[in-house]
């Protein structure tokens, strides 16, 4: 995770949300591969395997990428045994880590679910004003309490706002929050 981190300049939100989506976009990796290679598509299952094998770099997954790097070197060489071979020890490790991201990512939705509205808001709130990316999917998993607190015109205007990286907007849209009973 340190080698990660360093890659994002240390920046943990960022690297949690990338990992997210990394985990999420290769879900079904060693499928997609496998199809490729039923299809005879091996020049197309190179490019999937590189791409895994530098991000898995790049997050600091280093065993996962010493599979990805034997798994690229059967492909190259055609070797529809030795990569068949090399593409279950990859997939296996792969779906071992994502579990254990999901496990972990799971139990951070949870804490933000576990939040009052207004300790929500107040977190959304700093974020728009940090212009963290990390909004975008704060946003998202709160939307289901979000409903049933704003109106959907509401919801649907401030979730353009912050798709389109337009976070004072949103700021601007959110409802003001509770004075302060400070004496």
């Amino acid at each position: 995770m340190q080698l990660g981190l360093r890659h994002v300049g240390g920046n943990e939100t960022l690297y949690l949300q990338l990992l997210r989506r990394f985990v999420r976009d290769f879900a079904g990796f060693a499928t997609r591969v496998e199809s490729m290679l039923a299809a005879e598509s091996w020049d197309a299952a190179v490019r999937e395997v590189h791409t895994f094998k530098g991000l898995s770099a790049t997050f600091g997954a280093s065993e996962l990428q010493l599979l990805a790097a034997g798994l690229e070197k059967a492909l190259a060489s055609r070797s529809l045994h030795g990569a068949l071979e090399k593409l279950a020890a990859t997939g296996i490790a792969f779906e071992a880590m994502a579990a254990a991201l999901n496990a972990k990512f799971a139990t951070d939705d949870a804490r933000v679910v576990a939040l009052t509205s207004d300790q929500w808001f107040a977190r959304l709130r700093i974020l728009l004003r940090e212009k963290d990316d990390h909004a975008r999917q704060f946003w998202q998993s709160g939307l289901s309490q979000i409903d049933t607190l704003l109106a959907a015109e509401v919801v649907a205007q401030i979730s353009r706002a912050i798709a389109n990286n337009q976070f004072d907007d949103a700021l601007d849209m959110l409802p003001k929050p509770p004075a302060s009973t400070d004496c």
